[in-house]
């Protein structure tokens, strides 16, 4: 059947899409179909399936990705576009391939990395494809939203589908492989957990990947899915609490279904569109034939580059598919190698290793090399880039550019080759010649290597900001070859990114030769001749760190060489690469049952939909005819002057319509952050928006921007630090009014000992997985309809009116919900907003604009960075006399929003602690950055961040264990806050002693401290941190209105956005309690400022409580208008209604069913500033290599005041995601700026937040019990802040495991400390190891 033409396409562009299968039989994994293609007269036609539909293409264009073709189908906007980059996994899709001879292969790709016309004949399935609300949905989608793994869902669907796509390849995975599965995906909501927890239930269950620990208890339930670790808790003294485990689901083996096809197709020789041609080769022959024909050509296979080198644009692509020539791999038995075709993929590479290593083709020997390439080639990118990417595309990548890659090191240390060829023959060349060789004119056919010999030792090391799904800062491979202590062939030494090429190091080498292995000496000569030769390219970035783990590795290798028994265990330590095992978790909670389904752990109302795609957000709104599309203009400089801005390329770009800028604002050109929509003249940082290109596509607006021009004069240096800025004297002229509280001067005077120190705190981006996206339609009267992610309708509101010079009543907001926000939707939701707005009414036609990751970094500010100086006084004791903090905050270009924070943070700076005289005083800086803004939160995060770094110190100097340092200084019941809030019920000491019960602290840090003294270069840390966290409300209005209608179902709208922290499944249990009706007759429709007027934003955690309290009221309102109709049947003795019956009565006699509830907080009870105070405790057990850096979190265990939880499922996600996100800000979220003021890390192969292999092995949350507080909705609390606050403990464990090492070493540790983030460079450098420290005995 004819399909109509997609959103916002080229009127050239056509397709039709018919049925295209019949399901008739079962395979192993999955349901295959008979398939015929449908042929269509055309040129050159392009076919292809998606969920069973043959779509025939008559003008495919090359450069058009998969994604935007899916997206373009009507009813498939559950694959998401989030990255662009394949760094995040949110468009994740099912791809099918049939092989000539019929046999099918499926696997998960980033489909927008993989061009449509790659995917000619080929099936793909989208997770519309595999279950949805009509058809039922699929085990997977149902089980993630059960496990309530879903928050925001914008990420939920790219999850289903990669587990779907191991499913169908793996019928039984592990619990491992499950985990390991996931490399490339990322959530910045759960904090992976359920995540994990719910797709490990379609994993096998065996000893090896039991996450069960075993206990000693007699309850018969030990290692099994039931035990809740009752005995040990109640033998600990803990009162029994309930689990909130999975559900406990039906066993059965799953059997993934989806339609692939049948036959395979030969693709046309050429598609061509828009200047740009592909072609499809189907022989070698034929390669060679079109090599010649098209010389400056480029190669593709998996397409995934382009994530990385986005700058990539061929006019030509030779695609190597087709090319059977190219696949299969080979045992050559003369040779002692495995030879593979240059388009294996890279996990097709990964999978016969392990075949190889498992099948009886290979002796032990030859296998011994096995092991350390595939642990080199299983942290190659993630799962689904490896799906997709062939071995010889690693490989030219690194010919091409300076590009790290980890399969090209490995190779290199055994022998690797390459064979090229074209038309007029073949040559092979060693790989470690090829990273440098000019390869123009040739194709990589095949790759080989040696295998393992008799005494040949071979090992491979990687070093990267994150575990998983990143770039190495450095990789090295070795091999030799021992006997009688020493190596007797020339070995191999080889690293990648100390130069800008792969290097081997023949003097080292060299060395090596000469002298015996057992002899310190030979090592030491290694060493220095070593750290002579490295010559480290000083411009790649962290030069010192970047050569001490090269020094490092060689140690590593080096003990390796050495027979099995002679290292001593306290230095074997050395040898050893963490193995992560599969991760556990643990939660708990109270219900009351009196109150359900409040306190209930319901699950997230949409959550099915959000897991099936189906869920709605602001970029899958269908798109009105005749939409645009805009794309903003950036500056490339951080401090000048707009010279001149050339716009005539861009307009005579195809599809493009226009040029908006500041001359197009009919009123103010400026948003709430105090920055021009448009700048004019003057340019404030690297990345402000100078205008916006309108096009027809999202695409042709994308590229034509960066053909206009821009000229700049008047360049000054910029400011970009904290420490540029108070060289430069730029602060800004704010007067904070200090925290002061007694006598500073007399406290030191009184005090034994005052110690002085610094502490910086690194920014965060909010990384929200849904970009900024907004779409304006004009209507009738100049009305403007704004569809928009934000998390403040009522700001938007005004902000377009006095954009457009318009009545606040002309602009209508809506938003369904967010796909996160953690405060990046406050106002950085308005520049895009209010261009969009100001090119709709100009132009009038709807825009919308939906920004690449890349621009919305450059563009928008982020949690700033802060600097703290300190003095504090103390007794010999322990007990604090004074402290005096001056903190300097990273203001950006505009002052804005960190006016608030820096001033929130000096209220907040005391957190836990009772100091009778202190003094904070706060500074803001002013710099060349984007103005920084709220993140998830923004005050108290550095206040606390600053305080535990205070007390770690005190604890230090005095060497006293920090718990008991930082407890005795504990707040007491009933003392008060500087601000004179009385602490009236301070639970922390309760919660302070629970938790070190049932972390088991002392045993703990017992093992610790023994595990110490036994390793040198492992260590562990253990830490403990208390969190106060003021809730906050004055003045923060919100509302909410119920409907009831005739058939009894109530419909409800409330003043806040749905942004993953549950607040519409919240609202709607306190509706269903109070009406008593269930859970299932009630909507929550979309936000609007039609429904919500002058709504406060969405944001300090605080907006679920505001909500459910205005619910609460409108209820009140309804059951009191009920009460006659009620109390007259109860009368006549009518007995109980049902509440359908009761309604229908209550229309009968005209009362109103629709009811308003709103809520206006006064100053709270507590202060002016404080509503109440949440308390929560974690401990942190890590284990750092000290010779890298690398750090894995072990455990944690949080106990977390929730009041009586609304909800503990969300709660306990909110505790777990905050954590997480807290964990990306001190450990792996580090911002790096260049000299000229541009941001490094503005995209995910930069930026790096936490993966589902960062999080802790053991992560156990406890809500406290019995806990109920007065001063929240039904004795509740907030839960969506403070969590992120208690990451900082990660810090403390880490810095006590290096302290440990220093110790050992004869270095400093009284004043030593860590600044954050903690990235491994940073923990690596805090050891202060040097060469002469790496020891034999």
């Amino acid at each position: 059947m004819p399909a109509r033409l997609p959103e916002g396409f080229p009127s050239d562009f056509s397709f039709t899409s018919e049925t295209a299968f019949e399901v008739i039989k079962s395979t192993k994994s999955h349901t295959q179909a008979q398939f015929s293609f449908s042929r269509v007269a055309a040129s050159s036609p392009f076919y292809i399936v998606v969920n069973g539909i043959q779509h025939v293409v008559d003008s495919v264009d090359p450069t058009m990705s998969l994604n935007t073709f899916i997206r373009s189908l009507p009813g498939h906007k559950g694959t998401k576009l989030s990255c662009g980059e394949g760094g995040c996994g949110a468009c994740t899709v099912l791809l099918s391939e049939t092989s000539s001879s019929g046999d099918v292969k499926s696997f998960s790709v980033n489909s927008c990395l993989r061009p449509l016309v790659a995917c000619y004949g080929k099936s793909v399935t989208t997770v519309e494809g595999i279950g949805s609300q009509k058809k039922g949905y699929n085990a997977i989608q149902s089980r993630l939203a059960e496990a309530d793994g879903t928050q925001c869902g914008f990420c939920s669907p790219g999850f289903v589908m990669n587990m779907y796509s191991l499913l169908t390849n793996i019928e039984n995975p592990t619990k491992e492989e499950v985990e390991k599965y996931f490399d490339g995906n990322l959530c910045r909501c759960t904090g992976f957990r359920p995540i994990l927890d719910a797709f490990k239930s379609f994993a096998t269950e065996d000893e090896a990947s039991s996450t069960h620990k075993k206990c000693a208890g007699a309850c018969g339930k030990a290692g099994t899915s039931s035990c809740k670790n009752a005995c040990k808790l109640s033998s600990l003294g803990v009162p029994d609490i309930e689990e909130l485990g999975l559900p406990q689901w039906e066993e059965h083996k799953y059997e993934a279904k989806h339609v692939v096809v049948s036959e395979r197709l030969v693709p046309p020789p050429a598609f061509v569109k828009g200047g740009v041609q592909w072609l499809s080769p189907t022989s070698l022959a034929d390669l060679y034939t079109v090599m010649a024909q098209n010389p400056n050509a480029s190669f593709v296979f998996g397409h995934t580059s382009r994530g990385i080198f986005k700058d990539w644009n061929p006019s030509t692509f030779i695609d190597l598919q087709n090319v059977p020539e190219l696949k299969g791999n080979s045992y050559v038995p003369n040779m002692n190698a495995l030879s593979f075709g240059a388009t294996t993929t890279i996990a097709e590479f990964q999978k016969s290793l392990v075949a190889y290593q498992n099948s009886t083709t290979l002796t032990d020997v030859q296998k011994s090399v096995l092991p350390e390439l595939l642990y080199m080639v299983g942290r190659i990118a993630g799962t689904q880039i490896r799906n997709a990417a062939s071995i010889a595309g690693n490989l030219t990548l690194a010919n091409k550019h300076s590009f790290p890659s980890d399969l090209c090191i490995s190779l290199i240390a055994l022998g690797g080759t390459v064979t090229l060829g074209n038309s007029t023959g073949e040559k092979t060349i060693a790989i470690q010649d090829f990273v440098s060789a000019d390869i123009t004119g040739y194709v990589v056919k095949s790759i080989s290597f040696s295998l393992g010999l008799p005494t040949m030792v071979y090992k491979t090391y990687k070093v990267a900001i994150r575990n998983v799904m990143a770039h190495s800062i450095v990789n090295s491979a070795f091999m030799a070859t021992v006997a009688k202590d020493q190596v007797t062939n020339p070995p191999i030494i080889a690293f990648g990114n100390i130069r800008t090429k792969q290097a081997r190091m023949p003097q080292t080498e060299s060395v090596l030769m000469g002298g015996a292995l057992s002899d310190v000496n030979t090592l030491q000569k290694a060493l220095q001749t070593l750290s002579n030769e490295l010559n480290v390219d000083q411009t790649i970035g962290r030069n010192q760190y970047r050569k001490n783990l090269a020094l490092g590795m060689f140690y590593k290798f080096y003990l390796s060489l050495l027979p099995a028994g002679s290292v001593p265990p306290s230095i074997a330590s050395g040898m050893t690469k963490f193995s992560r095992p599969v991760s556990s978790g643990q939660q708990s909670y109270q219900s009351d049952p009196k109150e359900a389904p409040v306190s209930e752990p319901i699950h997230k109302l949409k959550g099915h939909q959000q897991t099936s795609g189906e869920a709605q957000y602001t970029d899958d709104i269908p798109t009105p005819e005749g939409t645009l599309h805009g794309a903003f203009v950036l500056s490339t400089v951080a401090s000048a002057t707009i010279d001149t801005v050339d716009v005539t390329a861009a307009l005579a770009y195809p599809g493009v319509v226009d040029w908006i800028d500041a001359n197009d604002v009919p009123g103010k050109n400026v948003t709430d952050l105090q920055i021009p929509i448009f700048a004019t003249s003057d340019i404030n940082y690297c990345g402000q928006a100078i205008g916006m290109i309108i096009a027809t596509t999202q695409k042709i607006a994308n590229d034509a921007a960066k053909l206009v021009v821009v000229t700049y004069k008047n360049i000054q240096t910029p400011v970009i630090t904290i420490e540029d800025a108070l060289n430069a004297n730029s602060f800004y002229p704010v007067e904070f009014k200090p925290v002061v509280l007694g006598d500073t001067d007399k406290g030191f005077e009184d005090s034994d000992y005052v110690v002085s120190g610094t502490f910086n705190l690194g920014g965060q981006f909010h990384f929200h997985m849904e970009t900024h996206s907004a779409l304006i339609i004009p209507g009738e009267n100049n009305e403007i309809q704004a569809y928009i992610a934000t998390q403040m309708s009522a700001a938007l509101q005004s902000l377009i009116a006095s954009v457009l010079n318009q009545p606040d009543n002309s602009i209508y907001v809506q938003v369904k919900r967010c796909g996160g926000g953690y405060g990046g939707k406050l106002a950085n939701s308005e520049p895009m907003a209010a261009a969009l707005a100001v090119a709709a009414t100009k132009l009038g036609a709807p825009v919308r604009g939906v920004m690449d990751i890349d621009t919305q970094m450059y563009i928008f500010g982020r949690r700033p960075a802060h600097k703290a100086d300190y003095s504090f006084g103390f007794m010999k004791d322990g007990t604090i006399k004074a402290l005096t903090v001056n903190t300097y905050t990273e203001g950006g270009c505009a002052a804005a929003d960190t006016m608030f924070i820096a001033q929130s943070m000096l209220s907040s700076i005391d957190s836990c602690y009772n100091i009778p005289n202190l003094k904070f005083v706060a500074h803001l800086m002013k710099t060349n950055t984007a103005p920084n803004t709220s993140v998830r939160g923004p005050g108290w995060t550095p206040a606390v961040h600053m305080m535990e770094h205070i007390m770690e110190h005190g604890a230090s100097f005095l060497q006293m264990e920090p718990s008991a340092f930082k407890e005795m200084n504990f707040f007491k019941k009933g003392q008060s806050l500087p601000n004179g809030t009385v602490l009236s019920y301070w639970n922390m000491d309760t919660i302070w002693s629970q938790l070190k019960t049932t972390a088991d602290y002392d045993n703990r840090l017992a093992a610790v401290n023994a595990f110490n003294v036994a390793n040198t270069w492992k260590k562990k840390g253990l830490a403990i941190v208390p969190v106060r966290w003021a809730a906050g409300w004055a003045g923060d209005h919100h509302s909410a209105l119920i409907n009831v209608c005739s058939d009894g179902t109530v419909v409800v709208y409330h003043s806040g956005i749905e942004i993953g922290q549950g607040i519409d499944t919240k609202v709607a249990q306190i509706v269903a309690f109070k009406l008593g009706v269930p859970l299932t007759s009630i909507t929550v429709l979309n936000h609007n400022n039609a429904t919500s007027i002058n709504a406060g934003a969405t944001g300090g955690s605080v907006t679920s409580s505001l909500c459910c309290t205005a619910a609460y009221k409108a209820c009140e309102t309804l059951n009191e208008r009920l009460a006659p109709i009620r109390s007259v049947l109860h009368m006549t003795g009518a007995g109980d209604l049902t509440w359908p019956e009761l309604i229908t009565k209550a229309l009968a006699a005209g009362v109103n069913l629709s009811a308003q509830g709103d809520v206006f907080p006064p100053p709270g009870p507590l202060s002016a500033e404080i509503a109440y105070n949440s308390y929560s405790a974690a401990v942190q057990e890590v284990e750092v290599d000290i010779i890298s850096g690398e750090i894995q979190l072990l455990r944690t265990d949080i106990l977390f005041d929730a009041g009586v939880s609304l909800n503990p499922a969300v709660d306990i996600g909110q505790v777990e995601g905050g954590f997480v996100m807290g964990l990306g800000l001190v450990l792996t979220e580090e911002i790096l700026y260049n000299t000229a003021g541009e941001l490094i890390t503005h995209n995910t192969w930069e930026y790096k937040p936490p993966s589902a292999l960062d999080i802790p092995i053991d992560f156990r949350i406890s809500l406290l019990k019995d806990a109920p507080n007065p001063l929240d909705i039904m004795s509740s609390k907030l839960s969506g802040e403070p969590p992120l606050c208690l990451s900082v403990v990660a810090v403390f464990a880490i810095q006590h495991a290096i302290r440990d090492f220093r110790a050992q070493t004869g270095q400093s540790v009284a004043d030593f400390g860590l600044n954050t983030p903690v990235t491994v460079e940073n923990a690596q450098l805090g050891c202060g190891i040097t060469p002469e420290m790496f020891l034999l005995k």
